[in-house]
């Protein structure tokens, strides 16, 4: 796929923000951002629950230039959510990253937009304080931002990226175990390409509060593989039965695949995935033994596993050597799976689906058993306190006489995390007769509430209605009407209104009003 083209010429430019106790450097930052020679859209700022005085600052700021939205998360989410919902929230046609402590050169938006061309993303570089000469910049700059390299390694920063908004409303969302920058520019390179700007724009400040000392602080002294880099046999080892690292490296081996600039790179996540060794397939029809009794040799099949093997491989040996099995012959039907037990989500999350693979199974039983059996029931299951996505094999629960194929299914139970919007939604009057019209004061109120990050962007103001009847308020007796949702979307809860009530008026008009 490819991220649809928008001419930088006449585009819309977002800059996202996120702050997190960042007065120290904030106003250096903000200043060099209003400053840009290239005209800001908007500056929207994402503030995560600061407890210095970032949001006062910015509230300074915002007073001064219209263009800066601020808006508070109602709890913590960290920076990689914090810049995920950030960047849902852009309006404009292409997305600049900031940092909360750089300093932007006055022309850094100027020289993105000429450089990004037909890109999905565009990256400059940047000097920190710890350069003393440009031999030092030029040793750190980032030579070689193709897929293949990005495989292994983060290496471009978010705070140096310009994005076009339609490649960011094409990627899946990410989680915690994938840093947002590199997984920004992993989904360039699959959507349209990355684009270097070979100049020095950002001044980068790395210091031991920011936001990604601290992740490396706290994460990397528990040793945990929160990034599936490989290093060294025995981590790839390890990290390779992580389903971070399965579902990171199989959404790039589905996305490039067809993409001949990206086939090297597709080959590599192909071997590193273990999809070219395939399974040898037996077919029952070639071994009917007596009385239904099989036995199948390792000498069978043995080329076959070996033609799947580098010339240099030496097969040592195959274990069972003899395969053997008792089958009967009997009716078949294929039947639902259906779970049986509980699982149930941790505080701030929500099961959001319940994914069964397969979702049906065939019972093989004697025609009169077979009948009796409607639906296939897996084992008892207790998951509790879940707070991320729980991939399970489930074996299906035995019953005399029936054999289910396959004899487990894959559940999946997807868990998203809930985060708060507000919309602005209008009041509409409903069944009013001729020359009859409502006003309300407020016209619109603000809708808040929680929904899955998930389904962040999916949820607008055109799924919530306010319809208020000509009926109920002539049965009111005042002129105060409590304002009530008629309808409410699906994964929405928590919901608040304000104002919970508003003043209203029912117009006369003329007859050609609206005309």
């Amino acid at each position: 796929m490819t991220a649809s083209p928008t001419s930088p010429s006449f585009s819309l430019v977002s800059v996202v923000m996120c702050t997190y106790n960042g007065e120290q450097f904030l106003r250096e930052q903000l200043d060099s951002i209003v400053q840009q020679s290239y005209p800001i859209h908007e500056l929207l700022i994402q503030d995560d629950q600061s407890t210095d005085r970032t949001t006062k600052i910015i509230k300074e700021y915002q007073a001064r230039y219209p263009f800066i939205r601020l808006h508070i998360n109602e709890k913590n989410l960290g920076f990689n959510a914090n810049f995920h919902t950030a960047l849902c929230s852009a309006t404009g046609d292409f997305i600049s990253i900031s940092d909360q402590d750089d300093v932007w050169h006055p022309d850094k938006l100027k020289e993105m937009m000429a450089c990004i061309g037909d890109k999905a993303m565009c990256f400059s570089f940047s000097a920190t304080p710890q350069d003393h000469s440009i031999a030092d910049i030029e040793r750190r700059l980032n030579n070689n931002e193709s897929l293949e390299r990005l495989l292994f390694s983060n290496c471009v920063p978010g705070h140096s990226m310009l994005l076009r908004r339609s490649m960011i409303e094409q990627i899946p969302f990410w989680d915690d175990n994938v840093l947002y920058d590199w997984w920004l520019a992993i989904n360039a390179q699959l959507y349209g390409g990355v684009a270097r700007c070979n100049k020095i724009l950002t001044n980068h400040r790395v210091h031991q509060e920011s936001a990604m000392s601290l992740f490396y602080q706290k994460n990397y002294k528990k040793a945990k593989p929160y990034l599936p880099y490989l290093k060294g046999y025995q981590s790839y080892r390890a990290l390779r039965k992580k389903e971070s690292w399965q579902k990171f490296y199989r959404h790039i081996y589905r996305e490039s695949n067809g993409q001949k600039e990206l086939n090297t790179a597709h080959r590599i996540v192909d071997a590193m995935l273990g999809k070219s060794f395939f399974p040898v397939n037996l077919s029952f029809s070639d071994y009917k033994g007596q009385n239904n009794h099989v036995k199948i040799f390792a000498s069978e099949f043995e080329k076959r596993l070996l033609n799947q093997l580098n010339v240099s491989t030496k097969l040592l040996s195959v274990k069972p050597d003899t395969l053997e099995y008792i089958y009967s012959t009997g009716d078949s039907k294929l039947v639902p799976v259906k779970l049986q037990g509980t699982v149930s989500a941790g505080r701030q999350y929500y099961i959001s689906d319940t994914i069964c693979t397969p979702d049906s199974v065939l019972a093989y039983a004697p025609a009169g058993v077979l009948d009796t059996i409607t639906i296939a029931y897996t084992q008892k299951v207790k998951f509790e306190d879940v707070s991320d996505t729980l991939k399970r094999q489930i074996p299906l629960l035995a019953q005399k006489g029936v054999k289910f194929v396959p004899a487990s299914v894959e559940m999946i139970f997807p868990v998203d995390i809930y985060t708060e919007k507000t919309v602005e939604v209008p009041l509409r009057g409903v069944n009013f007769p001729a020359g009859k019209v409502l006003r309300a004061f407020p016209s619109k109120v603000n809708v808040t509430f929680q929904v899955g990050l998930s389904h962040f962007r999916q949820i607008t103001a055109s799924d919530f209605h306010i319809n208020v009847s000509y009926e109920e308020l002539l049965k009111l007796g005042s002129d105060k009407y409590t304002v009530k949702l008629r309808s409410v979307p699906k994964g929405v809860n928590q919901i608040r209104i304000s104002p919970e009530q508003v003043d209203f008026l029912i117009e006369q008009v003329s007859p050609d009003y609206g005309n």
